[in-house]
């Protein structure tokens, strides 16, 4: 019997059949995440455990037997960080997916790692409650994921990225052994902030079985402003000149590239021959989102702005951002012709919109979210009011205790930026 037999062994000792996969078929789609020119090696097994007890046991007997572990979960990243390497176990934690409880005093939720972000908002918000971190992948990236990235979103211009939001984590560590760290309150200041050493961390130092988060008071309905520059450089003074008067929820730009791509991929009205895009969003509640939107768009016009435009409405304030979410899609689609060719086996795309991870790989990615309706042409066409003229990631084995670098670079699309400012 192999080592790898032994781990096999130990996990379904602990695990339903159907929690263990080997088919080669299926292993394909669990090599590697989004990220394109990053390295993925062949693993000999995924087993997806549901509960702390199991990964515990099967790290224990990985450990034991110097079988490599890489963690993974919803597979929409963009690093590299979840790529298998030759003869590793994938432990995949998209199973776990239990809310195990909302404190609504306290202001936190506790939640296994495999939940969708969007999955976990719509939950906490029935408590009248609002997790903030929210990447652009929101609708098909996990919380697990959104921990071990440290991911951004476009909130993270006012509310910080996902550590700001992490109170809390249970974690296994590469000998199977389960630690407790960080706070239940929102001030924490005695000791060495180990969970923020966690979050970021891409399952280098441990497996993120629960996370305790953060939440705020649901926000009142945003306002969104639109401006559309013919040189970058306006733009990129225009958002200091914001940020140094203002406070928005979103400041969001995106370059001649991505609109074209963006345009190109989901057709919704948006100016091609624009240089950029400068949009914004505001959440500090009714007259004072309007008052710094309306601050925005005088910034706007001083800077040179050649279009502008104020949403009227909170649906069409979202729709505003619609492009800007749409934009790793595209750009990817872009770049690999996903929809059509094979590139796109094992990716996120094909699995996150209603397909089970456990079917053969289709082939085909899914349709994203349609595209906006015709209201979004507000983004090209302004009221006359408004008018004027990747760094390498590691690699944990989890036979040592050290970490083992193994390079995985992103390798982003040539000319196009669709940036967090």
């Amino acid at each position: 019997m192999t080592d790898e037999d032994r781990v096999l062994a130990a996990a379904a000792a602990v695990l339903d059949d159907r929690d263990i996969v080997v088919d080669r078929d299926i292993l394909g789609s669990y090599r590697h995440d989004r990220s394109t020119g990053s390295p993925a090696g062949e693993p000999f097994a995924v087993v997806f455990p549901r509960t702390t007890d199991q990964v515990a046991a099967i790290m224990t007997a990985a450990h034991r037997h110097r079988v490599p572990v890489v963690p993974a979960r919803a597979g929409s990243g963009l690093s590299g960080g979840s790529n298998a390497i030759d003869g590793s176990l994938v432990l995949c934690l998209e199973r776990m997916r239990e809310v195990i409880g909302v404190d609504v005093v306290n202001g936190y939720v506790e939640t296994q790692p495999g939940i969708m972000n969007t999955e976990l908002r719509d939950h906490v918000a029935e408590h009248g409650l609002w997790y903030a971190p929210d990447p652009a992948s929101k609708d098909f990236c996990s919380i697990g994921g959104n921990v071990n990235t440290n991911a951004g979103g476009l909130c993270c211009v006012k509310y910080g990225t996902t550590r700001e939001s992490v109170l809390g984590l249970e974690v296994v560590l590469a000998d199977g052994r389960v630690t407790n760290l960080g706070r239940r309150t929102v001030k924490g200041v005695a000791g060495y902030d180990l969970a923020g050493m966690m979050v970021g961390s891409e399952g280098t130092l441990g497996i993120v079985t629960m996370a305790r988060l953060r939440l705020r008071p649901l926000p009142p309905p945003p306002v969104t402003a639109v401006a559309v520059f013919a040189d970058t450089a306006d733009a990129g003074r225009a958002a200091a000149d914001v940020m140094a008067e203002v406070t928005p929820s979103v400041l969001e730009l995106m370059d001649n590239a991505t609109i074209r791509i963006v345009e190109n991929w989901r057709p919704m009205g948006l100016d091609t021959s624009a240089g950029c895009v400068l949009m914004a969003q505001f959440d500090n509640g009714p007259g004072a989102a309007e008052v710094d939107a309306d601050r925005f768009v005088a910034i706007a016009e001083r800077a040179g702005a050649s279009e502008i435009h104020r949403s009227e409405t909170p649906e069409e304030a979202e729709l505003l951002l619609g492009a800007r979410r749409m934009a790793i899609l595209a750009i990817e689609e872009a770049g690999t012709g996903c929809s059509t060719t094979s590139r796109c086996r094992g990716r996120a795309s094909p699995r996150r919109f209603g397909e089970s991870r456990t079917s053969p790989p289709s082939g085909r990615c899914r349709s994203a979210p349609s595209a906006m309706p015709a209201t979004a042409t507000c983004i090209r066409r302004s009221s006359p009011s408004a008018a004027t003229p990747m760094p390498a990631v590691g690699r944990w084995r989890p036979s040592t205790t050290s970490l083992r670098w193994h390079s995985t670079s992103e390798a982003p699309s040539p000319g196009s930026t669709a940036s967090e400012t």
